[in-house]
């Protein structure tokens, strides 16, 4: 798991829509200002050392509640419409090239 300041993630989102990759279920929460991304099995090394990202390992606790739930400023977000896609995490490298390349204007 990613724990990514929101300015960052708010900025790879962007990055990820505009390079067509799939973005998966991630928790957000707007009074932490934080981000937490699901990354598959054993994928969670990519994204560390990037600026901004804290990476959580396995048995790191995460008060989160149930999906389509609202509880303690957190809430998940599931961006893909599709019941097939929509468990379908968010691919690491994907992740840590939007990340690295939040320094670049956004369109």
């Amino acid at each position: 798991m990613a724990e990514v300041d929101f300015e960052s993630a708010r900025t790879a989102l962007i990055r990820l829509k505009e390079a067509g990759h799939h973005i998966g279920p991630y928790l957000m929460s707007g009074a932490q200002r934080a981000t937490w991304w699901l990354l598959p099995l054993r994928t969670g090394y990519r994204v560390a050392g990037v600026a901004g990202v804290t990476v959580r390992f396995a048995g790191w606790e995460l008060l989160a509640p149930a999906p389509g739930r609202y509880v303690n400023d957190r809430t998940w977000i599931l961006p893909d419409t599709s019941s097939a896609q929509r468990r379908v995490l968010t691919a690491a490298d994907d992740l840590r090239n939007a990340l690295e390349r939040r320094s670049t204007p956004c369109r």
